[in-house]
């Protein structure tokens, strides 16, 4: 994760997506990528047991014989190994933490973010976040009272989903900007812009 995130067409094509919501609605939306939403200790340490044990699995019963020392330390060396590897491997780090872990991760840390990046503090509370996290291939949406209360439940729904999918899939900027724009036909219905409409938060894809 630490080669950047998103190529520049796609935060171009993200930043179009936003400015177009906008300006067709009265909404601030802000989108967020982040390489992960948690630490995943609890993965590393899987996979490092799992190596370990396989290890001294493989001592005790292979032909080939081994002291005792190394039967001791070997495990050992091979749990830490298996735990660096598996911290630099995000397959991995799927493989071991079950899909409503990862859900829920995701969900904090949208909400945490909704606030840490002012988005729960526009004027008419018509804050949206798009926030993607990408070591889990997830994505959550997060609205301000004043959009919950303009926009039609059913439809919003249908149109998160389709950002969800989008964030698990290939080319996840341009998919999740095309998405973004989906949803902005919502927005524009919902809450069409006013006359007195001003910018209150900064047209730039976070991290």
């Amino acid at each position: 994760m630490a080669r950047d995130i998103l190529s520049d067409p796609e935060k171009t094509a993200l930043l179009a997506a936003v400015k177009d919501v906008e300006t067709r609605s009265a909404a601030e939306v802000v989108i967020t990528f982040r390489g992960r939403s948690g630490t995943y200790l609890d993965a590393d340490l899987v996979a490092g047991i799992l190596l370990g044990v396989f290890t001294l699995w493989f001592q005790l019963f292979s032909p080939w014989e081994f002291s005792l020392p190394v039967i001791l330390v070997g495990p050992v060396l091979a749990g830490a190994l298996g735990a660096f590897l598996s911290s630099r491997a995000p397959n991995v780090r799927r493989l071991f933490t079950s899909r409503a872990s990862r859900r829920e991760r995701v969900r904090l840390a949208s909400l945490a973010a909704f606030h840490e990046m002012g988005v729960a503090e526009t004027r008419e509370r018509t804050g949206v976040l798009v926030y993607v996290s990408r070591l889990e291939r997830m994505a959550a949406v997060v609205a301000d009272s004043g959009v919950r209360r303009r926009v039609a439940e059913g439809a919003w729904g249908d149109g998160v989903r389709t950002i969800e999918a989008a964030a698990s899939g290939r080319d996840v900027g341009t998919a999740v900007a095309a998405a973004v724009r989906s949803l902005g036909d919502l927005l524009a219905t919902g809450l069409p812009p006013r006359s007195d409409d001003v910018n209150e938060l900064p047209d730039e894809v976070g991290r």
